[in-house]
């Protein structure tokens, strides 16, 4: 498995976490928090759990966000 996704297990390059779904989802994530930080200043941690708790966020974008949680508090 170690050219799959550790989220959904599709494949994935060698250099990358995620399959091309999952690591979209993160760059959007990522593009988004510098918005939301330029509006208010929002640290990573508090943005990953907002996006993952909002009814709108996208299944792509709540998986990566709710790992990225999971990295970040262990």
């Amino acid at each position: 498995m170690a050219d799959r996704c550790v989220l959904c297990h599709r494949e994935r390059r060698s250099n990358v976490e995620y399959c091309p779904y999952h690591s979209l989802a993160l760059e959007n994530l990522k593009s988004s928090y510098s918005h939301w930080n330029d509006a208010i200043e929002m640290g990573w941690v508090s943005f990953l759990r907002e996006v993952s708790e909002r009814p709108e966020t996208g299944m792509w974008a709540r998986d990566v966000a709710l790992h990225e949680l999971d990295i970040k508090s262990s």
